[in-house]
């Protein structure tokens, strides 16, 4: 896979890359703060290889270890305070999506310098903010799922104090190093693994069926839907499918794929519907998101008739199959968890279909109004199965 030739984020897609490339980390900086969650770090084996090779280089680190899934802002805050008491010249993420996104909000919280400055950047203030011009420290990632493509892009989507989330994005926001290493993706657990599956596929059809698309986008879109769709297929047959390496290495690669096309691309209507049920609920983005990928997908057959067709030919998949594959997987675990699902999740939501860029980006650009109607009789649908 050959990134794009002006990204700004570093790959090193390799098996044993924080062993045979950590003296990358030199460039850096001497003191790290390493930003993780309590368990997946741990457990992937990424943690251990990230000390040893900050250890060979003789670069000194402290662990934050309190990043959750859908990580809050304020959290965020706590953490920059961390790097300022460490001193720390770099921030050195490693974990899922939400990690990556903590560190890269991290990294732009501390680069003020002090507690004050931290503490002055509000929700208000940081959401309202042209961060064209902002400064980070420098950003090092190191991925423990095949799902979210953060390690190559400027987005980070965090939940605000209010309780939704919303994605900030700045050019200082990229990773300079992004490290990953499939073997560090086995430890998913089988619900982690389908959702950030599905999160990868969602990132690929919302990007090539936007009405922002960037052409740059097409073949990395065309490769990562043919990827994604293969694999989560075998996955629909049998969760066992998900031990093999070969799973692991398709479903890393496609998600990469998925983090370069929303670089270009941005997500469109299922993530912008999905954020309510996760917020309100706790069901992992991935799903919630897959949920409603149906409706972009049909509003593509209809208004971009050509560039379905060309994905068909291209990838062997249709509209239709795709859409059929995603409701199997969503159905699949919707009901095992405890996250009381209703109708009424997206009462309220008006105000984000108004307002939001996601809803730009769908295909026909529909008006807010029909736009919730859809997603609301999608909802319906898909409890009343």
């Amino acid at each position: 896979m050959k990134p794009l030739a002006e990204h700004k984020t570093r790959l090193i897609l390799e098996e044993g890359c924080l062993d045979k490339k950590g003296e990358l980390l030199l460039s850096l900086g001497e003191r790290a703060l390493i930003l993780t969650g309590k368990n997946g770090a741990v457990r992937s084996g990424a943690l251990a290889d990230a000390i040893a090779a900050l250890s060979a280089n003789d670069q000194t680190f402290r662990i934050f270890d309190k990043i959750s899934e859908n990580p809050t802002t304020e959290v965020c805050r706590e953490a920059a305070k961390e790097a300022l008491n460490a001193r720390a010249d770099f921030i050195l993420a490693i974990g899922g999506g939400s990690v990556m996104d903590a560190g890269k909000l991290v990294a732009l919280l501390a680069a003020t310098g002090e507690e004050s400055g931290i503490d002055g950047f509000t929700d208000d203030l940081l959401y309202s903010a042209d961060l064209s011009e902002a400064a980070c420290l420098p950003i090092a990632v190191v991925g423990t799922t095949a799902g979210t493509g953060s390690e190559v892009t400027n987005i980070a989507v965090l939940t605000r104090n209010d309780g939704t989330k919303k994605g900030i994005s700045a050019p200082c926001l990229y990773p300079a190093i992004a490290f990953a290493d499939t073997r560090y993706t086995e430890s998913m657990s089988p619900l982690t693994t389908c959702s950030t599956g599905l999160d990868a596929l969602c990132h690929l059809l919302e990007s090539y069926f936007s009405e922002e698309f960037d052409p740059r986008a097409e073949a990395i879109c065309l490769e990562g839907i043919s990827l994604a769709v293969g694999n989560l297929l075998h996955l629909q047959e049998s969760e066992a499918y998900a031990k093999r390496s070969e799973f692991r290495k398709k479903m890393h690669k496609a998600s990469l794929l998925g983090g370069y096309a929303i670089d270009l691309c941005r997500t469109a209507f299922p993530h912008m519907a999905g954020y309510a049920l996760t917020e309100k609920t706790g069901l992992p983005h991935g799903l919630a998101t897959a949920l409603f990928l149906p409706v972009h997908l049909a509003l593509a057959e209809e208004f971009m008739p050509e560039r379905a067709q060309k994905m068909e030919k291209e990838c062997g998949f249709s509209c239709q199959d795709i859409s059929k594959l995603a409701d199997s997987l969503v159905l699949s675990w919707l009901f095992v968890g405890d996250w009381h699902l209703s109708e009424d999740l997206l009462h309220g939501e008006e105000g984000r279909y108004e307002t939001a860029a996601n809803r730009k980006r769908t295909p026909s650009v529909p008006d807010a109004e029909e736009l919730l109607d859809l997603a609301k009789e999608r909802l319906s649908l898909v409890l009343s199965s």
